[in-house]
């Protein structure tokens, strides 16, 4: 899945070959560059830059040659971007996939501080942190030392991952009392539980719990469980709850370090309609919880809603329309999924608090 992050005017991206819905990537090292190449083309342009705002690419070559990567992306790649040479470096990647590229794209001449964070010496970063935030966007459950998988068994799967992320932290400098989100990717959601015991496990004091979801994903053979967490370099984090609103499974209503604000992702009480649940939630959980934390939804900067039927799609676009307009927007995610429980809309959501 392809993987990226806005911070100020800096954004990092990870690219592969692989297909969304198998998580498989095929075909030989000039059709995946190919493709990695539109797909990054695309998710720059959700971040609001182009190809011409790359300043860094870091390329991963895996049953191919590094020489060969390198020079098909500086005679593709390079030319498009503010780079005049590109070089690759060997790593183990995920089965099928010949290449990965992560990226760094700039704007207004920004200088960003910019720390890889291995676990495996032999394997691909699993994080980056850009100045004070972390974006640990690949935290696999693979063997610190060796670089592979010991068990397929997704509870074995759920324990490595998590003590990947605790060495991913130990690099970046952090605490876990720093982490604001973590998402837990599953090839079999019905394992969901399995994450919910692992956090409480990790964090059994409640106000030091941050955020957790669970994803469904198509996930590489082998591979049943892989997570993503987002910290922020600050002393002040704190875990929001409100009187009346409670998940079902044991996940925090909200986290906030700094300016920042992460949400869980909510579908509380069922609507009759599609409209109707979009718009409660935008009222009694959007704009309850940020101006909860001191904000308005002026300082939404992205939403992300999940449905199971794609028809729900314009009932979400017109609600959120109904709430904002214009350039300062923002920005609007969609996910299509088989969730469990009910196809009708949930929503998850980031703030920046203005001064």
């Amino acid at each position: 899945m392809p993987l990226g992050i806005r911070v100020d005017d800096t954004v990092f991206a990870s690219v592969t070959s692989a297909d969304p819905t198998t998580g498989l990537a095929t075909g030989d090292v000039e059709s995946q560059l190919t493709t990695a190449i539109d797909t990054l083309e695309g998710l720059l342009e959700r971040g609001g830059m182009s190809l011409e705002n790359i300043e860094r690419v870091d390329a991963y070559a895996s049953g191919t040659s590094p020489d060969t990567l390198g020079k098909l992306l500086t005679d593709t790649l390079a030319p498009r971007t503010k780079v005049t040479r590109i070089f690759a470096q060997p790593a183990i990647l995920r089965s099928g996939q010949r290449l990965r590229l992560d990226v760094i794209a700039t704007q207004n001449g920004a200088r960003p501080e910019l720390r890889h964070i291995r676990v495996a010496a032999n394997e691909a970063p699993m994080a980056v942190r850009i100045g004070p935030l972390l974006f640990a966007y690949d935290v696999t459950p693979v063997n610190a030392t060796s670089g592979r998988i010991d068990s397929e068994a997704t509870q074995e799967q759920v324990a490595t991952a998590f003590e990947n992320l605790d060495r991913v932290l130990a690099a970046a400098g952090m605490e876990r009392t720093q982490l604001l989100r973590i998402a837990g990717y599953f090839r079999d959601l019905g394992e969901k539980d399995l994450l919910n015991r692992r956090m409480v496990t990790v964090f059994p004091n409640w106000s030091q719990k941050p955020v957790h979801k669970y994803v469904p994903t198509a996930l590489p053979p082998g591979v049943s469980f892989s997570l993503q967490a987002i910290g922020l370099m600050a002393d002040d984090r704190r875990i929001i709850e409100i009187e009346g609103i409670k998940h079902n499974d044991p996940i925090s209503l909200g986290a906030i370090a700094g300016n920042v604000f992460i949400s869980s992702r909510v579908q509380a009480r069922l609507e009759s309609t599609a409209a109707d649940q979009a718009r409660r939630l935008l009222d009694s959980h959007v704009r309850r919880l940020v101006e909860h934390v001191g904000g308005t939804v002026d300082d939404v900067t992205h939403m992300t809603w999940g449905i199971g039927d794609p028809a729900f799609a314009v009932d979400i676009a017109t609600e959120y329309q109904a709430v904002w307009s214009g350039d300062d927007a923002p920005q609007l995610t969609i996910v299509e999924a088989d969730f469990p429980h009910s196809p009708m809309p949930r929503v998850e959501f980031t703030a920046l608090l203005k001064a």
